[in-house]
């Protein structure tokens, strides 16, 4: 399908979802992060495409961006969900 659908929830704020192009021909999954360490983790790069890089559900996730020329790298934790 392609789709990335991100799902925010807060007690304070309250729930919010939406969907995303992806390029993605796997399998699909749940998986969870705190939205303040993965907007930390794309913020900084200068490019309009992020490469996620999953080894693992349960394991850390690498966030790099789609062009060579940043060197930038992020890892961030996944969280479980309910």
């Amino acid at each position: 399908e392609n789709i990335l659908e991100l799902k925010s929830a807060s007690p304070e704020y309250g729930e919010a979802v939406d969907e995303i192009n992806i390029d993605y021909q796997d399998e699909e999954f749940s998986i969870g992060f705190n939205a303040k360490y993965i907007i930390e983790a794309v913020d900084v790069v200068d490019t309009d495409k992020v490469i996620i890089k999953f080894t693992n559900l349960n394991a850390q996730t690498l966030f790099v961006p789609s062009e060579e020329t940043d060197r930038y790298k992020a890892i961030v934790m996944p969280m479980e969900i309910s």
